[in-house]
């Protein structure tokens, strides 16, 4: 997982650790852990995170930059 990737997205979106953690149904900590690269993200975590940030699983695992388009 690309974890400059994650945290930029999650930034875009305004949107602290906790509301991420909150709407995908992780614990605080072990998301604290997947942005510090401490953890590993199993491939269900990866979905439900690029469904909740609205972004394809690829872009979060790719080492090339995302545009991300406002969320609606």
């Amino acid at each position: 997982m690309n974890l400059d990737q994650l945290r930029a997205v999650r930034e875009q979106r305004g949107w602290s650790m906790t509301e991420l953690a909150g709407r995908i149904g992780m614990d605080l900590a072990q998301l604290s852990r997947l942005e510090a690269g401490k953890g590993n993200a199993t491939v269900a975590t990866a979905r439900r995170l690029s469904a909740a940030l609205a972004v394809p699983v690829g872009a979060l695992t790719s080492e090339r930059p995302l545009v991300v388009p406002a969320a609606a």
